[in-house]
């Protein structure tokens, strides 16, 4: 989640909101009247009035809370990461504020930070936690280092073969990377296209069942 937290008024012009965006390299825009938040600006909101209409002094007549979201879907300041991921899957917003129950803004997070939280669980092959992004090169020979293991494994447990702790261990992580290495690829695709919803669809869509394999697998 980040917490400092770049915000703007409902007052304020869509000009002003679209200098902020770019200024900041944003997305999206909390907005906040007396310190609480009151809705959501993205840029996507305000296409349509910049489409419509170039002139600059009709533009700097239009006012933010004219263009924002009202009753933008929030996150309380409780939650968890798998909560905020579940929202982000039922939804087309790329972006949750976080808030205290007063409705005091206390952060966002946005499909980009759970992407950062979930790559640096990816283990290496020393078994420590990555800490920066794979390429896909990476993954790929990640998987093709213990493939045949793995396959040998999953014979041994078809064929009704006990398995000891440390080979069940492998095989769980193994199908933990492959979900995460999913999730990467999603996350590529996502940052390149430009944030499309198309995209963004797909990538929580890996997101959530990474999610689920956890569930199952009880880690």
């Amino acid at each position: 989640m980040t917490t400092d937290v770049v915000t703007i008024g409902p007052l304020e012009s869509v000009i002003e909101a679209r200098k902020v965006l770019d200024d900041h390299a944003l997305n999206h825009l909390p907005v906040v009247d007396d310190g609480k938040l009151v809705g959501i600006l993205s840029a996507a909101d305000m296409l349509k009035f910049f489409m419509l209409d170039r002139d600059a002094a009709v533009l700097n007549s239009i006012l933010v809370r004219q263009a924002m979201q009202f009753d933008p879907v929030v996150l309380s300041s409780t939650a968890n990461l798998r909560e905020a991921a579940e929202k982000l899957r039922s939804g087309s917003f790329h972006a949750l504020p976080v808030i205290y129950p007063d409705k005091t803004l206390a952060g966002i997070v946005t499909s980009s930070d759970l992407i950062e939280h979930l790559l640096k669980q990816i283990p290496r092959d020393d078994g420590s936690i990555r800490t920066q992004h794979l390429t896909p090169t990476e993954s790929n020979a990640d998987d093709f280092d213990v493939s045949a293991v793995v396959q040998e494994l999953k014979r041994e447990s078809a064929g009704g073969n006990d398995l000891g702790d440390t080979e069940k261990a492998l095989l769980t992580l193994h199908a933990r990377n492959k979900q995460l290495n999913a999730v990467f690829q999603a996350a590529d695709r996502y940052v390149r296209s430009g944030h499309a919803d198309h995209e963004h669809t797909v990538l929580v869509k890996c997101i959530d069942a990474m999610w689920s394999l956890s569930t199952r697998l009880d880690l």
